[in-house]
């Protein structure tokens, strides 16, 4: 897969708020680095979601967990799957936010009792 470096947006120094906004505007985001965290972004922003393939490395060596390889197409070829895959990555990225939310919320509170005590 080629395109024209020149033509993109390189999103790398954007704030997450530009990010968001870059992703919401385009229709395909390529990535170059295969474990970056900006292809889910863009695949949630509603981005089609490319991550070039490294040569010799099987979609199974790239990501081993299922789960990691959700709304992220592994080349041009594996956009079907990621376009089928996108909501169910949308709602496991929500449900690890929401039990994140809850262990911060419970260590808060444990901290507050344990310095409310002394």
């Amino acid at each position: 897969m080629e395109h024209d470096l020149d033509t993109g947006t390189v999103v790398d120094d954007l704030s997450h708020e530009e990010m968001a906004k870059v992703f919401n505007q385009c229709e395909c985001c390529i990535s170059y680095d295969l474990y970056t965290a900006y292809s889910r972004y863009a695949a949630f922003c509603g981005c089609k979601s490319i991550v070039v393939p490294q040569k010799g490395l099987s979609i199974e060596q790239w990501r081993p967990d299922e789960a990691l390889r959700l709304g992220v197409a592994y080349g041009a070829d594996d956009l079907k799957r990621a376009e089928d895959t996108v909501e169910e990555m949308r709602e496991m990225m929500e449900t690890d936010l929401k039990t994140a939310l809850e262990r911060v919320d419970g260590f808060a509170k444990r901290c507050l009792e344990y310095f409310a005590e002394g």
